[in-house]
């Protein structure tokens, strides 16, 4: 881990908590013992998403240690291309395993980054002064990437254009 478990002494350097000091209990290991993974369905359709249709985003279900006082699943869908997130979705129940990205939701033509993460939070008796509470969080994270396509009849269109404009060409000639 980048912050081995043990016991943190903080000290504020700025604002209206500067000066204020406190200390964040970080001991025991509590991360899920599931990863994310999605369904086979879903693996296997990432990189022909068709735009026009919704997809069902599968992924396995979790559990998480009783002490955690938050648990969440987070689905984020971005544009690799321009940053922008047409997908970001929580559930609270870590059973919860699939979301519909409703028809037209992505770009055909366009590649989108995915996160899917399982989260577990547990809050602290506290920092030591007042107005910061302390929470340990503990993630498990996939990451991905997939493509949107035109939907099939919009793609047979634009192939049967081009043989009409092929053939047009080699009647001219």
């Amino acid at each position: 881990t980048q912050y081995p478990y043990g016991t943190y002494d903080i000290e504020v350097t700025a604002g209206g908590h500067a000066g204020a000091t406190g200390t964040v209990v970080y001991t025991t290991p509590a991360f899920s013992n599931v990863v994310p993974e999605l369904s086979n369905d879903t693996l296997n359709g990432l990189d022909d998403i068709d735009e026009a249709s919704a997809f069902p985003f599968d992924w396995n279900s979790w559990t998480s240690d009783p002490s955690h006082s938050d648990r969440v699943t987070l689905l984020r869908i971005f544009d690799l291309g321009n940053g922008n997130v047409p997908v970001d979705v929580s559930f609270s129940d870590p059973n919860a395993s699939q979301f519909s990205i409703p028809a037209g939701t992505l770009a055909a033509g366009r590649s989108y980054g995915y996160e899917l993460t399982f989260s577990a939070r547990t809050a602290g008796a506290g920092t030591g002064f007042s107005g910061a509470p302390s929470t340990v969080g503990y993630d498990r994270v996939l990451t991905g990437t997939m493509q949107a396509v035109p939907e099939p009849a919009s793609a047979a269109a634009v192939a049967t254009g081009l043989l009409i404009l092929r053939r047009r060409r080699r009647s001219a000639e």
